[in-house]
């Protein structure tokens, strides 16, 4: 039986034609929202909002002031002098003066001492402090470093202190064992 087909027959589908000019370009839209404006410096997230002009002047006046602070600060430093001493036995059981000698002129002053050591000792105890060999006495921090494993372990401490005369400062460590320091530091910045 024959069969009639009614409707859309699609035949076989040639190539593609070339492309047209290009239209006209319509007229401008309206412009559309601004982002708000903010008047801080804490936006975390980008696009979101647009910095107003006076904070920028804001801003500049705290990078100046904080390079002016740190002017201010360098110019209150004097001189510095240090002592770097390298590795000592440090005897059980009693205080032992380090290999770091300052002598410093009258002045305030800002020491860090710092050592570092090993000992095969695990979770036993290091003390270091600061001694005023002139007057024979202990002064600023004494610091108690815990080496908790038997490997190398460090310590550093850092404050301020006046003398009235000439003095010769040093550090002394005690440890309950007998400790290898690897190093040690001592230094003093004087005060202007």
């Amino acid at each position: 039986m024959a069969r009639i087909l009614i409707g859309n027959i699609k035949g076989p589908k040639g190539d593609t034609g070339a492309q047209g000019p290009q239209g006209p370009v319509g007229p401008q839209g309206p412009q559309g929202p601004l982002p708000p404006l903010v008047n801080n410096a804490l936006a975390t997230e980008a696009g979101v909002a647009a910095l107003d002009a006076a904070m920028g002047k804001t801003l500049q006046e705290q990078v100046t002031n904080n390079k002016n602070d740190i002017t201010e600060l360098n110019s209150n430093l004097g001189s510095m002098k240090s002592s770097e001493a390298g590795p000592d036995e440090i005897p059980a059981s009693q205080w032992y003066s380090l290999q770091n000698k300052i002598e410093l002129d009258p002045g305030t002053y800002i020491i860090t001492g710092s050592l570092s050591g090993a000992g095969e000792q695990a979770g036993k105890y290091t003390g270091f402090q600061f001694f005023n060999e002139t007057d024979n006495a202990e002064f600023g921090n004494r610091e108690l470093v815990c080496n908790p494993d038997g490997n190398t372990f460090g310590a550093v401490s850092t404050f301020c202190q006046k003398f009235g005369k000439k003095t010769n400062i040093t550090m002394r460590c005690w440890t309950a064992v007998g400790y290898k320091l690897n190093g040690s530091s001592l230094k003093a910045t004087k005060l202007k």
